[in-house]
């Protein structure tokens, strides 16, 4: 791991030139004496050479248009992906919320069957007994 760091390290403190002039070209005929040193090509290949340029220049173009739309693609599929599981949770968090409503309703409901307010019953039946049962005594002791 050290010597990745270490050559990406060198590799990006040491600066890369690349010097090169204008090309030049001439044509010649059989005889003819060149007015510079360098490398013949036939027309063809001369042809080739200059039109190099803007043939890079094009498959660049290509390459970065087929990438661009290669991730514009991906981002969008992610996109809609997304929104789809947006959707979906917000689904499940209705279905949620309306499940704990009901089941509160329902504790509701219960809870008030359980919890009958009846304590004015048992204080009235308790005064009729105590009251009946003193005449009772009262009749009894006579």
């Amino acid at each position: 791991m050290l010597n990745k760091i270490i050559t990406l390290f060198v590799l990006l403190s040491v600066p890369f030139q690349a010097n090169a002039e204008e090309g030049k070209f001439t044509y010649l005929e059989p005889g003819m004496e060149s007015p510079f040193k360098g490398t013949l090509f036939d027309d063809s290949a001369t042809a080739h050479l200059l039109t190099l340029e803007d043939y890079f220049k094009d498959q660049c173009k290509l390459k970065l248009n087929y990438e661009l739309g290669l991730q514009n693609e991906k981002f969008e599929f992610e996109k809609a992906d997304l929104f789809a599981k947006i959707e979906f949770l917000e689904a499940e968090l209705e279905s949620t919320k309306k499940q704990a409503n009901a089941r509160i309703a329902l504790l509701e409901k219960e809870l008030k069957k359980n919890t009958r307010n009846d304590k004015h019953w048992f204080v009235i039946g308790g005064f009729a007994a105590g009251v009946g049962l003193t005449i009772g005594i009262i009749e009894a002791v006579k």
